[in-house]
């Protein structure tokens, strides 16, 4: 409330009902979308519970309710979720290829819709989606496999 003069470190107290979402972590991306001046949507991916991923606050963030999701296509949690700067969610689509498993489609959820939809035509392999980024008219990431970075513009990723 000063702009950012001062922190207050949070403690959240664990299981479900939580007022503090147990969803952020350092880890992962996380993004704040703001919806007016009270109104906040909290996207986070420090969970594999999809149910938790996607939060919602219409009090600047004094208490919060899960924003439910529709199943991915291939029934996994989102990884990489975040929103576009079209209001679109946009979120890893993974295959189990040995212990560590990479996307390699891209799903989005648009505005109003109830289901997902793989983006056709777009195939990614060894996509790291802890590094998947919308920046300006492009989106990022980090091919898992040394980090080199990889990108595609934002008007190719379509469905």
């Amino acid at each position: 409330m000063n702009d950012g003069k001062t922190w207050t470190v949070l403690q959240a107290p664990s299981g479900p009902g939580s007022p503090i979402p147990m969803l952020i972590n350092g880890c992962g991306l996380n993004q704040l979308v703001a919806l007016s001046a009270s109104a906040v949507l909290l996207i986070g991916n420090g969970t594999t519970e999809p149910a938790e991923t996607v939060r919602f606050s219409h009090n600047n963030g004094k208490s919060w309710v899960n924003v439910p999701l529709p199943s991915l296509p291939d029934d996994s949690a989102p990884a990489g979720l975040q929103m576009l700067p079209n209001g679109t969610l946009i979120s890893a689509v993974f295959t189990q290829t040995s212990a560590t498993t990479y996307g390699d489609a891209l799903a989005l959820l648009k505005p109003g819709a109830t289901a997902w939809c793989t983006v056709p035509n777009l195939t990614i392999t060894n996509m790291d989606p802890s590094t998947l980024q919308a920046v300006g008219s492009s989106l990022w990431w980090n091919d898992g496999q040394g980090g080199t970075p990889q990108s595609k513009p934002l008007s190719q990723i379509q469905c």
